[in-house]
């Protein structure tokens, strides 16, 4: 038997979550020198005083014959809460990376539908995220969520009303 578990991250798993960020950065451009960041300051950045950034990851759980259960970290989503005067308080997605075995599964839509709703929780009404126009992956999972393409040079998809995502 196989699932999908869906939570906030915990300090233990920031490895983990840089590890796959990084490689989901790396294996788009075969570079590492987008990497701005150290693994120290993500992890700040997640859990540190001033934290601004939550992470949302997806575990893929497996039962073996011993009946003992795998647990592996296969995505995540990252977002920061910000404020502005035409939008209110809302999530910005800063990234999203699922494991290329757990694509097409429906995996990223529900790890931003996770995001969404943590959001939420926080007093967001709406999502944002900057998006490279040729990753139509990323642009498909976030038009699922009435996303609106609102800035076409970088493509922009805002979704409006997080309260209604079901």
């Amino acid at each position: 038997m196989e699932s999908y578990i869906f939570r906030e991250a915990t300090k233990l798993d920031v490895e983990t979550i840089y590890q796959i960020l990084v490689e989901d950065i790396c294996q788009e451009d075969d570079t590492w020198d987008q990497v701005m960041i150290s693994k120290i300051e993500f992890k700040e950045l997640c859990f540190g005083s001033d934290r601004s950034l939550y992470p949302i990851v997806v575990e893929y759980a497996t039962v073996g014959g011993t009946n003992a259960i795998d647990k592996a970290i296969v995505g995540c989503v990252m977002f920061t809460v910000i404020t502005d005067y035409l939008h209110g308080k809302q999530i910005y997605i800063q990234g999203l990376a699922v494991k290329h075995e757990h694509r097409k599964k429906a995996v990223g839509t529900k790890l931003v539908e996770t995001a969404m709703e943590f959001g939420q929780k926080l007093g967001c009404k709406s999502a944002f995220v900057l998006i490279e126009r040729a990753n139509s992956a990323s642009m498909n999972v976030f038009k699922k969520f009435n996303g609106e393409v609102i800035w076409e040079n970088y493509s922009m998809v805002h979704c409006k009303n997080i309260g209604n995502i079901m």
